[in-house]
């Protein structure tokens, strides 16, 4: 099984920290779309001082917290790849950690916005057998975010997903038949079993 650059078989690796750059112009687009259609008149047509230094204040304040937001979620968000799984976690006031299956990974799509490709970065949406209520609204059960060699990334997990599969195709079709499926076989085979038991 081959290695990426930067990402080895049992070590956390982060995404590439040009990512904390998206953040940064998304939060720009965000101060203004949302702040400057209304701060702006204030500054210009405000006959109170008062008012200009509190919606000043607001808005200096909402980046601060914005950007410190930024780096603590970028310093907590790591992912691993192992011989069977993928382990994911990040957050920043709650915590969120998870471990996909490889034997469960339906698909793998990649997202690039503009700005992302600007970026030369994309993330990768995973999506499981378990996951495809979600996948059928368009979310994924992970998405590894702030990928530089994307295209390599999703092969190598690929890799992984379809060495899996091979160990045992027919367990992991059985497993991923859904609940029902799974009880009309059972009340089948007991069918079967009474129809037997009355001939004898």
């Amino acid at each position: 099984m081959r290695e990426l650059a930067g990402i080895k078989l049992g070590e956390t690796f982060k995404p590439d920290p040009v990512l904390k750059t998206l953040f940064y112009l998304h939060l720009l687009l965000n101060i203004l779309i949302a702040f400057l259609p209304w701060y702006i008149p204030i500054v210009l047509f405000s006959a109170n001082l008062d008012v200009i230094i509190v919606a000043s204040c607001g808005l200096i304040v909402f980046v601060i917290l914005a950007v410190i937001w930024i780096q603590l979620y970028y310093r907590r968000m790591s992912y691993k790849l192992t011989q069977i799984e993928m382990e994911w976690s990040r957050g920043v006031w709650f915590r969120r950690m998870g471990i996909v299956l490889y034997n469960r990974i339906t698909n793998i799509d990649i997202k690039q916005g503009p700005f992302q490709r600007r970026l030369g970065i994309a993330s990768l949406m995973i999506q499981t057998a378990g996951s495809s209520a979600a996948s059928r609204r368009g979310s994924a059960e992970i998405e590894v975010e702030g990928i530089k060699r994307h295209e390599e990334l999703r092969e190598l997990i690929m890799e992984f997903v379809r060495s899996q599969k091979s160990v045992g195709v027919v367990g992991a079709f059985e497993e991923e038949k859904p609940t029902d499926t799974r009880m009309l076989d059972e009340l089948r085979k007991i069918r079967e079993l009474l129809e037997q038991s009355q001939k004898k």
